[in-house]
């Protein structure tokens, strides 16, 4: 017996320091871990010897470290993992964390934090964290966020640049757009549009956003920029996103943000699935859908409770639409439950909408339930709106499917065409 406790315990001790000699300890490349001096040149030594010996960085549970920026484009490295220890997770102060051309890049449990975000502030760019690359047409691959807590941009939280096989999970996401700084829209200089989203991509392939939080999001919660490339296999699912901040509003949206979900004006988009995600304090739009093989599906908007019962928990007014969509082909928006907000699906062509089915959706409270409409020269048919439910604010039904509410739209054609654009 005492021969065999023996044995169990020189495995356990191999399996121990097996574990951690495939590791390697950020501590003993800098030894500021309560953020006293920049360890810039430190991490990316660390990074260096991680991509050719494949053994993990490991940051050490409660620590801090202080990166003024860190950029690794042109190094072209593989197999980066960065991994934060215990549930204390350690903090990354950074004014930019740009961890460019890296393969097979893990990043996890870890916090990353902005220093420098004020108004008049300079030292961080548009980006707090960065990871893909510049080359269009040769993709970063296997990229994991997983369990990390980001916080406090100038602009946007983290953003990805040509990249496939991408995982985002886990994750939460603060207060970005925190230097409130605008650009102006197309036509119009005095329509000044907040920078700041949350998470970003501009052409992705084969991503997973899941089980992720988003707060105090100044523009746009997820937000796929694919206007002049192809972004496709896309699945964004079990998220929270509440856009309300507690200071600072802008002067387009106040303090709630623009959009929760965001696929750019364009038909480059395709093949994406946006489910169970629940998203509240949208000044524009709960999601702006445009694409080609679209399911939006079981998303709640607008409020917290279940889907049947009433809440009047959202802050005022209510405003924005929940679902809207100006390119679209091939889309099927269906189980979805909407409340407190002034529109509910919003199907206005701008060049083609086709092949839309619009099924079993509740929506309740909306001023309108539905609306489709051609603008711009654009065209829309084969759209099927049926067996939905609607009701008034008490969620009390009044009709079901579109019919009796496009009646309703020819009363509040104004409204909607004043609508802006573009968030």
């Amino acid at each position: 017996m005492h021969n065999k406790l023996l044995i169990v315990i020189f495995l356990l001790v191999i399996v121990f320091i097996t574990g951690r000699v495939h590791a390697l300890e950020f501590d003993e490349y800098c030894q500021y871990n309560e953020a006293q001096q920049d360890c810039s040149t430190a991490f990316l030594d660390a990074m260096l010897d991680a991509a050719n010996t494949q053994e993990a960085i490991i940051l050490s549970e409660g620590s801090q470290y202080h990166f003024d920026n860190i950029n690794t484009e042109g190094l072209n490295l593989n197999g980066v993992s960065i991994i934060g220890e215990g549930e204390n997770k350690p903090v990354i102060l950074t004014d930019g964390l740009y961890l460019f051309d890296i393969d097979d890049l893990l990043v996890k449990n870890i916090k990353v934090n902005g220093i420098h975000n004020g108004e008049n502030d300079t030292e961080q760019g548009n980006t707090l964290m960065l990871l893909g690359t510049r080359e269009r047409l040769n993709k970063k691959n296997n990229i994991t966020v997983d369990n990390v807590e980001f916080e406090n941009a100038a602009e946007d939280l983290l953003v990805l640049w040509n990249t496939q096989n991408v995982t985002i999970t886990n994750s939460k996401f603060s207060r970005s757009g925190l230097a409130m700084r605008t650009v102006s829209s197309v036509g119009d200089p005095n329509d000044l549009r907040p920078r700041g989203s949350g998470l970003l991509f501009h052409n992705v392939t084969d991503l997973n956003v899941s089980f992720n939080e988003f707060y105090q999001i100044k523009k746009v919660g997820v937000f796929l920029d694919g206007e002049d490339v192809l972004d496709e296999n896309i699945k964004i699912h079990d998220n929270y996103i509440d856009l309300l901040s507690d200071e600072k509003p802008t002067q387009r949206y106040g303090l709630k943000g623009g959009a929760g979900i965001y696929l750019a004006n364009s038909i480059n988009t395709k093949d994406v699935e946006i489910y169970n995600n629940r998203i509240i304090n949208y000044t524009m739009n709960g999601m702006r859908i445009n694409g080609s093989n679209i399911k939006v599906f079981n998303n709640s908007f607008n409020f917290s409770g279940k889907c049947g019962e009433t809440d009047n928990s959202v802050s005022q007014p209510l405003v924005g639409m929940a679902i809207k969509a100006h390119y679209l082909i091939n889309a099927e928006i269906t189980n979805n439950c909407i409340q407190n907000t002034h529109a509910g699906i919003v199907l206005e062509s701008w060049d083609n909408i086709m092949n839309i089915i619009v099924k079993n959706n509740h929506i309740f409270g909306a001023k309108v339930d539905f609306w489709v409409d051609d603008q711009e020269g654009g065209t829309s048919s084969n759209i099927d709106i049926s067996d939905n439910v609607v009701g008034n604010g008490d969620g009390e039904s009044e009709s079901s499917g579109g019919a009796s509410s496009l009646l309703i739209l020819l009363c509040l054609w104004n409204f909607l065409c004043k609508t802006k654009r573009d968030v």
